[in-house]
């Protein structure tokens, strides 16, 4: 008699604390998928503009890191989805955002910004690669294995920038790309401001 006692005693908190566990674990699941939504863009799982920003920002503040903030658009997406319909342009944004991430995750990170328009930084502190490789590599898998070219500035930072600075001067040379012939990667020099 003294052991069903003790068992239905017992029982009780048990049950209570495996309905407290697994319910912990749901929650845990939750908040931890409402915190990837928050920072990725649904469509190509890249982190987003915010994150991207807050992201770079951080990079900057490191002691003598060597940042480059890289801006990638792909050419002549809007007659893409005009001929072939928004679904193949979001199957191609959806390709040159995986080849983007493939390239720059060793170093750093990779965001949609907006439409079209995918941007990354990358931390080359420790020297193993330069930038122009990075962004020739981007440049190349994407006119081989999508149906599509990129153009793409990148710019380095320098002590006294900000995030917005370098983004802009990364975008100039984007478009400096872009209105330069497209399918071609441009450094940002203090011309392209004039």
């Amino acid at each position: 008699m003294e052991f069903v006692w003790v068992v239905s005693n017992l029982t009780l908190p048990l049950l209570l604390l495996s309905i407290f566990m697994t319910l912990q674990d749901r929650l845990m699941k939750l908040l931890m998928n409402s915190y990837i939504a928050s920072v990725t863009d649904p469509l190509t799982g890249l982190y987003n503009k915010r994150h991207y920003q807050k992201q770079l920002q951080t990079e900057l503040e490191q002691i003598d890191s060597e940042v480059y903030a890289i801006f990638c658009d792909i050419d002549n997406f809007k007659q893409l989805n005009d001929n072939q319909g928004h679904k193949k342009g979001d199957e191609v944004l959806i390709r040159v955002a995986e080849i983007v991430r493939e390239e720059v995750q060793l170093f750093g990170i990779a965001a949609r910004y907006g439409g079209e328009e995918i941007v990354a930084f990358v931390n080359l502190s420790s020297g193993d690669i330069d930038i122009k490789t990075i962004t020739e590599s981007i440049r190349k898998r994407v006119e081989s294995e999508s149906e599509v070219t990129l153009s793409i500035g990148y710019a380095k930072s320098t002590p006294s920038i900000t995030f917005d600075q370098l983004i802009h001067k990364s975008d100039v040379a984007m478009y400096y790309s872009k209105n330069n012939g497209k399918n071609q990667v441009t450094e940002f020099f203090d011309e392209l401001l004039h």
